[in-house]
């Protein structure tokens, strides 16, 4: 799959879930609506039983106990000044029970003469009195019941709880399934590339010695049985030389493919830094590399000892010097500094190489990773080596850092405990 088809797929799913959000929030928008479209009506029904209550019944004033009694103050001329509030509590109560509106609420008389605003969040139904024809000394003015929830939309949502939260669970699902799905193929495609660059390395390092050994061979079966005994000798070295170089890269795969299947023993022992250090570069015989390759000692331990095991520090130095030269220009200069921190002793090697970009820093240490360079294969190698310094130095229960800059070189630090540890 292409980049641009990649890119496709994630900006779809993309789309995809944001309709998904959008279409689940307008669900829930209109579901809210509906419920307090449900709730509103309630409210207005059971109103309306209470003014027909009120205005029905010998109790909605007070000190009148039946249809006959007359006010004769002619003081009172407001409904709020004889209305009976203990009984129109009671009645709201009672009726609000018999519509499951058991919220807190507030309520008032409101003079519709006197008062013109608008009271938002508030029901009020229009009240009218009629048993009482004698007190008709506020009969000109007009009422309303007001009533006010203050904690209605606190309600609705509380009765929708369920509906939300499984909304939410089901949108952070599809969220996290598709993000899921979408790592697990970015991880795939990344396995994919990583194993054809090994499969385009491995081709590369086998294809040269196979070369040579095939055009060795052939000159050998096409020269006079009689020719120079030194030339047969020589055409023979070049087909045992080539034939170790494959066997050692194949040997090279197994022991990186044993790491992970088998627990690394160390055979640890206590021995000077600064001489293992010698003794691996003297093994690497640095002038039958192809690039002039010079090396400086800055040994500033002044206590070079550190438990490690040999062979494997010998191949992490080894493997520290050859890469720095395969990424570095004609002219290769690596500074090996030491010195002592804390409880252990710390080695960096510094080159004056090509470098490391930013990004590709975190993932130098993976299996197989190499650094991207295009279609150029200037360097050869599987990816495996700086793997394997990572491996064995946790092993060694050690560290390794990395600071590099483009076309200014690369330093990588590692740090060994003088102490043993189990």
């Amino acid at each position: 799959m292409s980049k641009k088809q990649f890119i496709l797929i994630i900006v779809f799913s993309a789309v995809v879930l944001s309709g998904l959000g959008i279409s689940q929030l307008r669900w829930i928008s209109n579901a809210l609506d509906l419920s307090e479209e449900q709730y509103d009506h309630r409210v207005t029904l059971a109103l309306n039983e209470v003014v027909d209550i009120l205005s029905t019944s010998t109790e909605s004033y007070r000190g009148c106990t039946n249809t006959e009694c007359e006010h004769h103050d002619p003081e009172v001329s407001h409904l709020e000044h004889v209305i009976n509030y203990d009984f129109l509590g009671i009645t709201i109560r009672n009726v609000f029970s018999n519509y499951d509106l058991l919220e807190d609420y507030q309520y008032s008389l409101i003079n519709i003469n006197e008062e013109n605003e608008s009271h938002q969040g508030i029901f009020s139904n229009k009240i009218s009195l009629k048993p009482h024809e004698n007190c008709s000394s506020w009969k000109t003015e007009n009422y309303q019941l007001g009533v006010y929830f203050p904690h209605k939309q606190q309600h609705l949502l509380l009765e929708m709880w369920f509906w939300l939260a499984l909304s939410g669970t089901l949108l952070v699902a599809v969220g996290w399934l598709l993000y899921f799905v979408i790592f697990r193929f970015m991880q795939q495609k990344k396995v994919a590339d990583i194993k054809n660059d090994f499969i385009n390395n491995m081709t590369h390092e086998f294809k040269t010695p196979i070369s040579t050994i095939s055009l060795a061979s052939e000159v050998l079966l096409k020269s006079d049985p009689k020719a120079a005994e030194e030339r047969v000798r020589h055409y023979s070295r070049i087909i045992q030389d080539e034939n170790n170089r494959m066997k050692t890269q194949v040997e090279y795969i197994l022991k990186m493919a044993l790491l992970q299947k088998t627990e690394i023993k160390l055979k640890l022992s206590y021995k000077n830094i600064h001489s293992l250090i010698n003794d691996a570069i003297d093994t690497l015989c640095l002038d039958q590399f192809e690039k002039q390759i010079t090396i400086d000692y800055q040994y500033n331990a002044k206590d070079p000892m550190a438990f490690v095991d040999e062979m494997h520090f010998y191949n992490i130095v080894t493997n520290m010097i050859s890469n720095a030269a395969k990424y570095s220009n004609s002219s290769v200069h690596i500074t090996i500094r030491t010195k002592n921190t804390g409880n252990g002793i710390v080695i960096s090697f510094l080159d004056n190489g090509i470098g490391i970009r930013k990004e590709y820093i975190p993932h130098i240490f993976d299996k197989f990773y190499r650094v991207p360079t295009g279609n150029l294969h200037n360097a050869k190698g599987f990816g495996l080596g700086l793997y394997y310094v990572k491996e064995m130095v946790n092993a060694h229960n050690g560290t390794i850092e990395v600071e590099s800059e483009p076309d200014k070189g690369t330093t990588f630090s590692i740090f060994l405990p003088s102490i043993e540890k189990n």
